[in-house]
């Protein structure tokens, strides 16, 4: 069953490795500013490592989203949300971009880090 049915709009995290533990903040910001309301975001796998890791990154999510932007839940599959409908993807360079041309959708590739 689709997770994402009749959201429009997907905004793409980068993996963590791509940045420095103070600029989570302005990762997130950057993303929110491409995204319009009524978007949902998808963390990349390497913010949910842990619970530690991800507890973090959803406190700062939450605190920058301002309630603005949910979560997709961390078992949300991209990949089959486009199979059920086209999607908005937003993010850094990312293989879903290729995925999202052959279901298609789109891919805006934005830089956040």
């Amino acid at each position: 069953k689709p997770k994402l049915k009749g959201i429009k709009t997907i905004g793409i995290t980068c993996a963590s490795r791509r940045l420095e533990k103070t600029s989570i903040e302005i990762m997130l910001t950057k993303l929110f500013s491409y995204l319009p309301d009524n978007s949902m975001v998808k963390v990349h796998p390497s913010f949910t490592a842990s619970q530690k890791i991800f507890n973090d990154f959803k406190k700062k999510f939450e605190e920058v989203s301002d309630g603005k932007f949910e979560l997709c839940s961390n078992d949300t599959i991209i990949e089959l949300e486009m199979l059920y409908e086209p999607k908005k993807l937003i993010g850094s360079i990312s293989s879903l971009s290729k995925y999202a041309k052959q279901l298609g959708s789109s891919y805006d590739s934005v830089k956040l880090y």
